[in-house]
């Protein structure tokens, strides 16, 4: 490749005279991460044909909670609207919102395929900001 010779004079006259080089290499083997490398949950390549086979699957079954504190007041009393959610690896998952409960009882059942005995798995509980009379953003509660 030669270096290009730019004009300023004419850069000055022509409003949108500028040249972009690009080298792109798409091998299908990398990925742009949505977290810190050093706690990566997910090391696996973009293309598929490079995964490795699975080596077992992951079974979560979220059944209830107990004992949670009232994260709003709602005609004079205190309550949440509470759901949960996990992420194993880069696949997350939603239960339903339980509305004006403390001791909520969700009853829902999730699979992951394994790749890695490593991976880490992750379950937080949250109120539903969405319901209330200010529509804030959801708060963690555990």
């Amino acid at each position: 490749e030669r270096p290009v010779v730019v004009d300023v004079d004419q850069l000055k006259r022509e409003k949108f005279s500028m040249r972009i080089h690009l080298r792109v290499c798409l091998e299908g083997g990398y990925h742009v991460l949505d977290e810190s490398t050093h706690y990566s949950s997910d090391l696996r390549p973009s293309a598929r044909p490079l995964w490795r086979q699975p080596i077992g699957v992951l079974e979560l079954g979220i059944l209830n909670a107990v004992g949670l504190h009232p994260m709003k007041s709602r005609e004079g009393r205190g309550t949440s609207d509470t759901f949960c959610v996990a992420k194993y690896g880069q696949k997350w998952v939603r239960t339903r919102t339980m509305v004006d409960n403390l001791c909520p009882k969700y009853n829902e059942q999730y699979t992951w395929e394994v790749f890695d005995p490593a991976t880490v798995l992750t379950v937080g509980v949250f109120d539903n900001g969405q319901l209330g009379e200010k529509g804030n953003r959801d708060v963690k509660i555990g």
